[in-house]
């Protein structure tokens, strides 16, 4: 009789256990693979960000619509950090996040050398004229 009812708990057991694996199975939601165009853009992204290079001032839109303005930080295989240069927050953006990404040009008249170079330009070619007629 024992082993009768072993055998029947046994039964039981495994045939709960069955029917969990076949919910789910029923019931499981595969995860989309990404599309080709998606492998393509993300490797595009992934191009553009390498050749600005860690270091360089950026501002980048993300597919949500967020704007982060930074400098480069660091590059991944398929992932960026931007370091805001207000805040210093840290993000980091995988590849397929990032819909835009620019190089912001410094603004050239705020360096003192520019304005040294616009200032004695006119000086030295008043002086070559000069130097010319004599």
């Amino acid at each position: 009789m024992w082993r009768a009812f072993r055998a029947n708990i046994i039964k039981r057991t495994l045939a709960v256990v069955l029917v969990g694996l076949a919910i789910n199975f029923a019931c499981a939601t595969s995860t989309p693979a990404q599309t080709s165009k998606d492998v393509q853009r993300n490797q595009k992204v992934g191009r553009e960000i390498n050749k600005i290079g860690i270091g360089e001032k950026v501002w980048v839109k993300t597919l949500g619509g967020t704007k982060l303005k930074g400098h480069i930080n660091e590059i991944g295989d398929d992932y960026v950090v931007v370091a805001d240069n207000k805040t210093g927050n840290v993000t980091r953006l995988r590849f397929a996040q990032v819909k835009q990404v620019k190089t912001v040009a410094e603004k050239p008249f705020s360096d003192p050398a520019v304005w040294l170079g616009i200032t004695l330009l006119p000086v030295i070619i008043v002086l070559a004229v000069l130097a010319k007629d004599k």
